[in-house]
């Protein structure tokens, strides 16, 4: 989910009419449904759409830091809501967050060990959180390799 401006409306002629949405808003929001597949996530959604929710404390939100989108300037910060998961998902999602939310702070300060820890111990509690196997997969290669010289923290997603 992305929130923004658009464009609404009904375009062409007499013969064939069809309704349409012409904003980057759009793009930025199809980009971003597409990384449910790379985060292993049932519903993302920006920042954009988080300030704009009345009541987020009801939601379960999981801070899941910056993406660069294909053909975007700017990073966008985004998160998880893991409101619709399995109840048994749901309760280990829950239980691991301190664990989660700390080793996300830790791996965005470089401190990739302490992250991998923290992720451990989220894994010990919910060991089939593919999220978190991705943050763990990827402070390891850091650790094991270094930190590319221009790492901003930012994920690159090259793709739509």
């Amino acid at each position: 989910m992305h929130t923004g401006p658009l464009i609404m409306g009904i375009t062409g002629d007499y013969e064939r009419m069809d309704a349409t949405t012409i904003a980057d808003t759009v793009n930025t929001a199809s980009r971003l449904e597409s990384l449910t597949k790379y985060y292993k996530g049932n519903i993302l959604l920006s920042e954009a759409s988080l300030e704009n929710i009345a009541n987020p404390e009801i939601f379960h939100l999981r801070h899941l830091g910056m993406a660069q989108l294909k053909g975007k300037l700017e990073p966008i910060s985004i998160y998880e809501c893991f409101n619709d998961n399995d109840e048994n998902d749901l309760q280990k999602k829950l239980a691991s967050l301190l664990f989660f939310q700390q080793g996300m702070a830790d791996y965005f300060n470089k401190s990739f060990s302490e992250a991998s820890d923290k992720f451990c111990r989220v894994l010990e509690i919910h060991p089939e959180d593919m999220t978190t196997k991705l943050f763990l997969g990827n402070a390891t290669r850091y650790i094991n390799n270094g930190i590319p010289e221009n790492w901003t923290g930012a994920e690159e997603m090259h793709f739509k």
